[in-house]
Formats: structure tokens, sequence, C-alpha cells
């Protein structure tokens, strides 16, 4: 018969973000040396782009933010006073 769905735990979710790391990460990379942009439209052009750069690559907030962050960290990307996102280094 049909087996009900498992609920996805915060650990499977982790390997999943783990996983489209260094993809997403180098779009986000990408997008911002295009055009410095705010949280809300990075994450919206992320969002859009993602599905024609890699088919397994679907974006939801959390990935996103958990992405940007270890960019900021890694100084790969900085951002300003106003909240905008630049990239300082190419991928």
């Amino acid at each position: 018969m049909n087996e009900p769905k498992t609920k996805k735990t915060k650990k499977t979710k982790k390997k999943r973000i783990f996983r489209q790391s260094k993809k997403l990460q180098e779009l986000i990379v990408i997008l911002l040396q295009d055009s410095p942009m705010s949280w809300l439209a990075l994450l919206r052009k992320v969002r859009q782009t993602a599905p024609y750069w890699s088919r397994k690559l679907k974006p939801d907030s959390p990935t996103v933010k958990f992405n940007v962050e270890a960019l900021l960290q890694k100084g790969i990307i900085t951002q300003d006073d106003q909240g905008v996102y630049h990239a300082t280094k190419t991928w």
C-alpha cells in the first residue's frame, strides 16, 4: 500500500543545506558581482535563477541565509550600513 511520507527532520534538512552550499554560494557571489542588492532582492533573485543554474537547487530562505552568512564569515561578500550585500572577490 501507500506508505505515509516521513517528516523531514532537522538533521536531514541540514544535510540538504550542506549539499547545496557550494553551488548556491557560487550563484550568490556571481549575482552580487553583477549588482549589489539587499537581502530580499538577493533572495528573490536566487529563487528565480537557481532552477536554471542547477536542477537540484531548490533554495528556501534558511538555506540562502545560511550560505550568505557563510560567505560573510569567509570575507567573500560584505554588507554595508544600509544592509546591501557586495561581492568583494570573484568566484
